[in-house]
């Protein structure tokens, strides 16, 4: 049987949405959903008031980590799993 991948990494049915998530720290949780908004890093570091050096970490270490190769994996990721919290008024 073919080992089948997902974002370069194996996929395994047994994990979770949950337990994907557990891999990412809160603040990386909330730049992947500013990433699928459309922000830039400045633009999100201006929002939870990091460095844009900071954010451009958290973006590799999401990357990494989901064994993604573009800002738009992390943006499909987040929707596909319905992570991207609601706007704030």
């Amino acid at each position: 049987m073919a080992d089948v991948r997902i974002g370069g990494r194996p996929y395994d049915a047994r994990m979770s949405v949950d337990e994907e998530r557990s891999q990412l720290s809160c603040r990386q949780h909330d730049v992947a959903a500013l990433v699928a908004r459309g922000f830039t890093n400045g633009e999100i570091g201006e929002r939870l008031a990091v460095d844009r050096e900071t954010v451009a970490d958290d973006v590799e270490r999401i990357l990494t980590t989901r064994g993604f190769n573009r800002r738009t994996q992390i943006a499909v990721w987040v929707l596909e799993n319905a992570l991207l919290p609601p706007e704030p008024a």
